[in-house]
C-alpha cells in the first residue's frame, strides 16, 4: 500500500509550505500540480519536504479553458493504480493537524476493501481565522477526500472522482463512501482580506479559468460580476466564531499572513 496527496498549486506562497509539512511525513509522495507559478511556488514546494514531486500541469483544454477536472487529472495519471495504493486530495492551502492526519491514515490502512472514499469534515475559514462558514456546502462534509486508486481512475466533474464502473464517488453511500467525523481539515484558501481575493479572482480570469472571458470580454466586466456576487455572499454568509486551536505546523503565519478578525477582513471593500 501507498498514500500519496494530489496538490494543486498556483501563486501559493506561503500557505503551500505549511499544507505539505502537514502531510508529507505521513504519506509516501505529495504531488503538486504547478500551473505556471511566479511567486516561488514550486522552489518552495521542493524543499518543504524530501518526497515533494513538482509538475506542471495541463491546465487548459483544447477549447482553451481552464478547470480543475484537467489539473486534478494530471496527478491521478502519475500515481500507479491497484496495489491498495491511495490519494489524497489536499490542494495548498488546506491544513491538517498532526492529531487529524495521523488518524486519517490509520482509517486507510484500516479501510474495508469495499471502501472507494473516505470522506471527512472541514473547517472553512472566512476573510480571517477567527470565523468559519458554515452555510451551503461550507457546512457539508466534502465530496472528495481520500480516493482509492482503482484502474481508470479518472477525474469526472469539479469536484468528484470516479470509474468506468462508479461514475461519481460523491454521490457513494457505505461501503463504497466513508465518513469519518473524527478527522478535520482545515482550510485557509478564504481565510483572506478583501483586496487579496479580488486578487486572486483577476489572476483567475487571466489563466482563463471555465471560459470566464466567453460571458466577460474584459476583466472589468468581470470584477463587477465578482464584486456583486461577493456582496451578496457575505451578506447570507452564516459565520460562526472558531475558539478552537489552528494546527501547529501554521503556528508561524498566525499575526502575520494569518489574522484574526479586523476592519479590513470583515467586510467587502467599497460595499
Amino acid at each position: 500500500m501507498n498514500i500519496y496527496v494530489g496538490m494543486l498549486a498556483y501563486n501559493s506562497v506561503p500557505l503551500i509550505e505549511y499544507a505539505i509539512k502537514s502531510v508529507a511525513p505521513y504519506v509516501d509522495k505529495v504531488f503538486v500540480v504547478d500551473g505556471g507559478s511566479d511567486d516561488h511556488t514550486v522552489e518552495v514546494a521542493k524543499a518543504s519536504a524530501g518526497n515533494v514531486i513538482v509538475v506542471m500541469g495541463t491546465y487548459h483544454k483544447k477549447d482553451g479553458s481552464w478547470n480543475e477536472q484537467t489539473q486534478r487529472q494530471t496527478y491521478f495519471d502519475l500515481m500507479p493504480c491497484g496495489q491498495d495504493n491511495w490519494c489524497l486530495v489536499a490542494d495548498f492551502d488546506e491544513v491538517y493537524s498532526e492529531e487529524a492526519i495521523v488518524r486519517l491514515v490509520k482509517y486507510i490502512k484500516n479501510a474495508d476493501p469495499e471502501t472507494r472514499l473516505i470522506s471527512h469534515g472541514w473547517l472553512h475559514f472566512w476573510r480571517n481565522i477567527s470565523q468559519v462558514r458554515v452555510d451551503s456546502h461550507f457546512g457539508r462534509v466534502r465530496d472528495y477526500g481520500v480516493i482509492r486508486l482503482i484502474e481508470g481512475v479518472h477525474q469526472t466533474s469539479y469536484c468528484t472522482v470516479g470509474d468506468s464502473v462508479v461514475p461519481n464517488f460523491g454521490g457513494l453511500r457505505s461501503p463504497s463512501r466513508v465518513v469519518v467525523e473524527d478527522v478535520i481539515g482545515y482550510h485557509y484558501g478564504w481565510a483572506r482580506p478583501y483586496h487579496e481575493l479580488r486578487e486572486k479572482a483577476i489572476n483567475y480570469y487571466n489563466t482563463g479559468y471555465y471560459k470566464l472571458r466567453e460571458n466577460y470580454p474584459t476583466v472589468e466586466e468581470y470584477l463587477r460580476w465578482w464584486e456583486a456576487r461577493e456582496k451578496e455572499w457575505y451578506k447570507h454568509a452564516e459565520l460562526v466564531r472558531f475558539f478552537g486551536e489552528h494546527p501547529k505546523v501554521v503556528a508561524p503565519l498566525i499575526g502575520t499572513y494569518l489574522k484574526e478578525i479586523d476592519h479590513e477582513s470583515d467586510s467587502c471593500e467599497g460595499s
